[in-house]
């Protein structure tokens, strides 16, 4: 649409007046918006460079397969296999999006300690980590529901 476009414009203001290029553009224009829609009644999809070049080169591709003797449902398959081994090295490769999972364990109760100052012939206090009484009471509960087992 733009080469179109350029093309227009350059006869419109260069080359020849409007009064000449008036019709020429509006009978492009209609043509070109022709050819679209006749393109989409064929494909059932917007004509869309991208698209349109797509097709083509799958048609391409499926002509000169049949010539070769290609199998092309195998080729397909291959490629999807391919695409799936790229994909898991590319989660390999990135250690930040593979992450394993946190292991929780609910067998073991966390140790809360607390400190305790002591002081040591006049020179300082010490501190000398001990467990609290939760944490004691836990411990003492864990103990009698294993022995009533």
């Amino acid at each position: 649409m733009s080469v179109q476009f350029g093309i227009l414009a350059r006869l419109t203001w260069w080359e020849y007046s409007w009064d000449i290029m008036e019709p020429v553009t509006y009978f492009v224009t209609y043509g070109t918006a022709m050819a679209c829609y006749a393109y989409f009644l064929c494909t059932r999809e917007e004509y869309v460079y991208q698209n349109f070049k797509d097709r083509q080169q799958l048609l391409h591709m499926h002509k000169k397969a049949k010539k070769e003797g290609l199998d092309l449902a195998k080729y397909n398959m291959l490629k999807e296999e391919a695409a799936r081994i790229e994909y898991l090295l590319k989660k390999i490769r990135n250690p930040l999006k593979l992450r394993p999972a946190p292991k929780v364990t609910t067998t073991a109760t966390p140790l809360i300690l607390e400190a305790i100052p002591i002081t040591t012939n006049g020179t300082g206090t010490t501190k000398i980590l001990t467990m609290s009484k939760e944490a004691e009471a836990e411990k003492g509960d864990k103990t009698d529901k294993q022995s009533d087992k």
